[in-house]
């Protein structure tokens, strides 16, 4: 066969196939492709088009997604739209352009996860991506993108790597945005800071199925028991120790110990507090709408620790605190991983401030595994807000549950308990 006549028939075979996949587009999308055949700058046309659409594009019973690289040579969409045993489609090229397409019949689904694997002349075997034009996740095993139907009353989440800026690790923040959140365009929002951002969310990935913060946060505000809120989840890094709980280390400790190593891990929680203060928080102030002044931190464990040590250090900022499981290891403990003997009920017990009026404490243990050594300190920290003349109520809430362990499966039966304290209307 002649290069002419070979060439004019794989030319008509793209042609053909742009149709194709246009015609199974939904109607917006099909308007994307005609200006992209119009267009010099497809790149900037594309970018232009998406200023005013949101992907994946749904109508009807129709979903398309999207997906535009130009170093791609091949792309599978991955979503349980796709009725196979691998729940895999390939992607099809819109012509000659960087985009490529899928539509599939969205089924009456209110939740859709996906997924795309993309592939290059390096990545043979390819490369599972999120959907960039689309900041909202699952955290699922694996992570993909989610889409959700407008009205659907379950929160959204985002994952996003963040570097602070004073020196400490990159670590990932979590961001639960509440279902209402882009409906209400003028409305702000309270916001709660937490620790251990990893594991709150009902995920398989999260340590004991997680927190269920999102869950239950999803039903409290559906059920309009409380506000809608937005609440920030900041990943630990592998200094957790230090960066939690490090401003206790042999606080009033009268035995020999090494002040270089004192003021080091000192030096890690002074970062901390100083990230999540004059860094996260600004930032998260900046890109989302959250009120200034309904702020509110919480933790477990070493991040009950670091919860109350920020809290205390600046009331200014917060106006409550939640502190789960709360206590500290003691010095016969120091041969537990811990490495340094750390006094943080003592530090704390010291740093109290009165109430008066503004301000919320909510402080809790349970009575198995850890919190069996933990609840000592916890108490003493109890019958020291009470002699600084904190009383339960409505500022100030004491929990001991004897048959929780010290785990985010009773963390989770326990925070709907603090957040109403909290929030409830």
């Amino acid at each position: 066969m002649k290069k002419g006549v070979m060439f004019v028939i794989v030319a008509m075979v793209m042609v053909l196939g742009g149709c194709s996949v246009k015609s199974e587009m939904v109607s917006q999308v099909r308007e994307l492709c005609a200006q992209l055949d119009a267009s010099s700058d497809k790149q900037a046309t594309y970018n232009e088009w998406l200023k005013t659409h949101a992907v994946p594009v749904a109508e009807g019973e129709k979903m398309s997604f999207l997906f535009w690289d130009e170093g791609a040579t091949r792309v599978i969409l991955e979503t349980a739209l796709v009725k196979s045993s691998d729940h895999k489609v390939a992607m099809q090229r819109y012509k000659n352009t960087p985009l490529f397409v899928a539509t599939l019949p969205l089924r009456e689904q209110a939740v859709v996860d996906y997924s795309f694997i993309r592939y290059d002349e390096k990545t043979p075997n390819g490369k599972r991506v999120l959907d960039k034009t689309h900041p909202f996740v699952a955290y699922t095993k694996p992570i993909m993108s989610r889409w959700m139907m407008p009205g659907v009353k379950k929160g959204r989440l985002i994952i996003t790597n963040y570097k602070p800026a004073n020196g400490l690790v990159s670590r990932r923040i979590f961001i639960y945005l509440p279902w209402n959140y882009t409906l209400q365009t003028n409305e702000n929002y309270p916001v709660l800071f937490m620790h251990d951002g990893q594991n709150l969310w009902d995920s398989q990935l999260a340590n004991f199925g997680g927190w269920k913060v999102d869950t239950t946060l999803d039903r409290l505000i559906a059920d309009e028991k409380i506000p809608p809120i937005v609440v920030v989840g900041i990943e630990n890094s592998s200094a957790r120790a230090e960066e939690y709980v490090g401003f206790s280390a042999y606080y009033k400790w009268s035995e020999p110990y090494d002040t270089n190593e004192q003021k080091r891990v000192i030096e890690y929680s002074q970062k901390y507090l100083d990230f999540v203060v004059n860094d996260l928080k600004p930032w998260i102030e900046k890109n989302y709408r959250v009120r200034k002044n309904d702020v509110v931190v919480a933790g477990s464990s070493f991040g009950a620790g670091v919860s109350l040590y920020i809290g205390l250090s600046r009331p200014d900022v917060f106006r409550a605190i939640g502190a789960f499981s709360f206590g500290n290891y003691s010095a016969k403990d120091v041969n537990r991983g811990i490495r340094r003997v750390l006094q943080v009920q003592p530090y704390l017990s010291d740093r109290l401030m009165p109430p008066d009026g503004k301000h919320k404490i909510y402080l809790d243990c349970g009575g198995r595994g850890i919190d069996t050594i933990f609840v000592e300190a916890a108490r003493k920290l109890h019958q020291d807000l009470l002699k600084k003349g904190w009383k339960e109520g409505d500022s100030y809430l004491y929990v001991e549950d004897p048959s929780a362990d010290h785990n985010e499966m009773a963390w989770a039966k326990r925070f709907e308990r603090f957040v109403l304290f909290v929030w409830q209307k």
